[in-house]
């Protein structure tokens, strides 16, 4: 093999090839190259070894049962049946972000709100949405009144080089509260 047309690969070279499902093949592989593959399927991860992940982000276990109930019921239903490929998935990182999210603001535990954002609710047709919200009732998962959401949706912002927090709604005789860049905090 001396011809400089020909190179040999290194005996540790690898190819490795993604696939998914939720797409049709487009004869992106024939069959000729497809035998000089070995397909492994992924497999799940298990509720288990996923529990263990939304833990590890600081989020409350119950919040994490009840989201892990929630997708369960969620993947179980939306799975591919009658040859109909659905793409709209709970995966573990949409969960992941979920949790983070309710362990880092403890004070916003509308995870309904999340997970409907996750899911994109209100652009589903309204029968798919409608069993969505079934299942969010069915998982516990119940609405917050805005009235109660309403003290933590305040207008902060940043004002020279400040970030301004203004008193939340619930008690109006507070002042706002300056965090200025060097990490001292102040009433504004």
């Amino acid at each position: 093999m001396n011809s400089p047309d020909i190179s040999v690969a290194h005996p540790s070279f690898r190819v490795v090839s993604t696939a998914s499902r939720a797409a049709p093949l487009r004869d992106w592989l024939s069959a000729e190259h497809a035998n000089m593959f070995l397909p492994l399927p992924a497999q799940p991860m298990g509720r288990s070894e996923e529990a263990a992940l939304l833990l590890r982000t600081g989020c409350p276990p119950t919040h994490v049962d009840a989201l892990l109930g929630f997708a369960g019921t969620y993947r179980m239903r939306m799975a591919p049946s009658d040859g109909a490929l659905r793409v709209r998935r709970l995966g573990t990182r949409a969960l992941l972000r979920i949790a983070r999210r309710l362990a880092r603001f403890p004070w916003d535990q509308d995870m309904r709100r999340m997970l409907e954002k996750a899911l994109l609710t209100e652009f589903l047709p309204a029968t798919e949405k409608a069993g969505v919200e079934e299942l969010l009732e069915d998982a516990g998962i119940k609405k917050i009144s805005p009235a109660v959401r309403a003290p933590f949706m305040c207008g902060s912002g940043i004002y020279r080089d400040c970030v301004v927090v203004p008193p939340c709604a619930a008690d109006r005789r507070q002042s706002a509260v300056v965090s200025r860049a060097d990490g001292s905090v102040a009433p504004y």
